[in-house]
């Protein structure tokens, strides 16, 4: 189970891209205690592989011998950890490891809905009658007007489930007669039909959706971090403790002369209380985080379970919590890592695999992950039909080949190379025993040779992020391939036996900035989804010209003939036949 931002609990294999689930902050003062924070979801893999089930007293988790989960000393451990995707100990019966909240989930059925309506409605709603002016006969009315619209829409939804359609308003509220949007309405089975939802339930599920439509409506965290939950009705309270104790919730019930409230103290029973209720207001579930909401529990049993479907989770910060247990993720490094198994291998020919790409409404072909010149002659081959299909072709490559090999590529029509430096020449040396003016000489002779080149450099905290080394990649870059040539500084994040911190936002915006002072045009930050550098802006006028959320384009701005819409300058971008997105 996976716990999302709003502490909804879901089943791993229902996380989708783009989800933002709880993780961990780790400070870089190892005696600061770890702390709540949100992760993004920027991938998810599904697999089947050996399974081991490991034991704690605080629950189960099932984990392949390769996935590391956090220990009580901050190490990762994992069943094999030679296999681990960071620097790992190896699991053993009887170890701590970090614990943070057993996850919960349930069904918001229609009894949730009523609980909830008739919680958010008595909290912030009103029914009403007034005098008609010129009858003299009571008129029913109905008003509920609040200033947060995450708790308005919600309220207008479920109405809308009981047959209750009410357009939203500008609503005229308090003394001072305050401007806001809220749901009214004067009709008599409008009123009626909503004074019948208003009734006391004796389930469950009507008391956790009471509680969370009493919080929506009265509720919050405050400085100290202590739940409450205050109103001036006794029995409406009362009915929230009825709640809190059929849930197990532990509460204290304080007076304040004409106010009372509900308080919960601890972390650990407020994420039960937003785990067993689901409140729909985000800001006010977002108040836990940034808090410390950590244990430990021992290891009693590793058992083998064998083989299962498995989801591999990748979040832009390299750990999120699983079933309460803190893990990391596992990434691109499996596809060179992980042991083959030729039992399981399959092999697709380069036609077929032209066939499925054009079935499946793909743009191009493109060789990644692994190094692509491992699939040379495969490449050769693959790119010729490629384009007879209408598909682009693309290398993205460590560039550390023969230029013999290249102009090979280039014969079989190689449109695109994407080449990554890894920093300057001393790191490169030093980490990949390699000369890195050998991947400079290649870039610039694919440019020679007409492909479209771009430049990745994947910065990494103390491996090639200071500002020589920066300045060097810049440098050459300008000098050997020219200021309209793209760049890309991506973010690292820790993955097989490198377990440096990920790479901070500030240090990608420092490179850009270097990069734009040395006049290159189209600078780029990634793997950094949702950043302003992610896009292309126009180096003339400034205006943006491409939108895009991690590998997604959202929007192009240029014209038919690739110029810029605002001032006209031409921008020099490779664009596949129109309906189709860049290359």
């Amino acid at each position: 189970m996976i716990l999302l931002d709003n502490w909804v609990a879901v089943r791993i294999g229902e996380v989708r891209e783009s989800d933002s689930v709880l993780s961990v902050s780790f400070p870089r003062d190892r005696k600061r205690r770890l702390r709540l924070s949100t992760a993004k979801v920027i991938g998810k893999v599904a697999r089947r592989a050996e399974v081991y089930k490991v034991v704690t007293s605080m629950g189960d988790i099932k984990i392949t011998p390769e996935h590391p989960i956090l220990d009580y000393r901050r190490r990762w451990v994992a069943i094999e950890p030679d296999r681990a995707p960071v620097k790992s100990t190896r699991m053993r019966e009887g170890m701590l490891i970090r614990f943070t909240v057993k996850p919960e989930t349930f069904d918001e059925d229609e009894n949730y809905i009523r609980g909830y309506l008739t919680g958010a409605l008595r909290g912030d709603g009103s029914l009403t009658h007034y005098v008609h002016s010129r009858t003299g006969k009571p008129v029913p009315f109905f008003k509920f007007a609040v200033k947060d619209q995450d708790f308005l829409m919600t309220v207008k939804k479920y109405l809308e489930v009981f047959g209750i359609s009410l357009p939203v308003k500008r609503v005229y509220c308090g003394l001072y007669r305050q401007v806001t949007r809220g749901l009214v309405s004067g009709r008599k089975d409008v009123f009626h039909r909503i004074e019948e939802l208003m009734t006391t339930g004796s389930s469950l599920s009507w008391y956790r959706g009471f509680l969370a439509g009493l919080f929506d409506a009265e509720g919050g965290l405050s400085e100290a971090g202590c739940l409450r939950i205050k109103n001036t009705d006794k029995e409406l309270l009362e009915l929230a403790c009825k709640g809190l104790e059929r849930l197990g919730i532990p509460y204290v019930y304080e007076s304040y002369g004409k106010v009372d409230a509900i308080r919960i103290g601890r972390i650990g029973h407020i994420a039960k209380f937003f785990m067993r209720t689901h409140p729909k207001i985000r800001r006010k579930t977002g108040r836990l985080i940034g808090r410390a909401l950590l244990t430990t529990t021992m290891i009693e049993e590793i058992e083998p379970i064998g083989e299962e479907l498995v989801y591999n989770l990748e979040t832009d910060k390299g750990v999120f919590i699983c079933n309460g247990f803190i893990t990391h993720n596992c990434q691109n490094w499996r596809l060179s890592k992980f042991p083959p198994d030729p039992s399981r291998a399959n092999y697709v020919s380069p036609g077929d695999m032209v066939r499925l790409a054009v079935e499946s409404a793909c743009q191009g072909i493109s060789v990644s992950f692994t190094e692509p010149t491992l699939l040379f002659e495969y490449s050769l081959d693959i790119f010729p039909l490629a384009l007879e299909r209408g598909l682009y072709t693309n290398y993205v490559s460590n560039g550390y080949m023969t230029v013999e090999a290249l102009r090979m590529l280039r014969e079989a029509r190689l449109q695109a190379l994407k080449v990554d430096v890894k920093g300057g020449k001393e790191a490169v040396r030093r980490y990949c025993q390699a000369d890195v003016e050998v991947v400079w000489r290649n870039a610039e002779e694919a440019k020679r040779m007409g492909i479209h080149v771009e430049v990745v450099n994947l910065i990494i905290p103390g491996v090639n992020d200071d500002e020589s080394s920066l300045r060097e990649v810049v440098e050459n870059h300008v000098k050997r391939l020219g200021p309209d040539t793209p760049i890309h500084f991506t973010a690292y994040f820790p993955a097989y036996r490198f377990d440096a911190p990920p790479t901070p936002v500030e240090k990608l915006e420092e490179a850009y900035e270097l990069a734009k002072r040395y006049g290159v045009n189209y600078p780029y930050i990634g793997n950094v989804p949702g950043h302003r550098y992610e896009n292309t802006y126009c180096p003339n006028c400034g205006a943006l010209l491409i939108k895009r959320f991690g590998l997604s384009t959202v929007r192009i701005r240029l014209t038919d003939d690739g110029r810029c819409p605002r001032c006209g300058m031409e921008i020099p971008i490779r664009l596949w036949p129109r309906g189709r997105s860049t290359v």
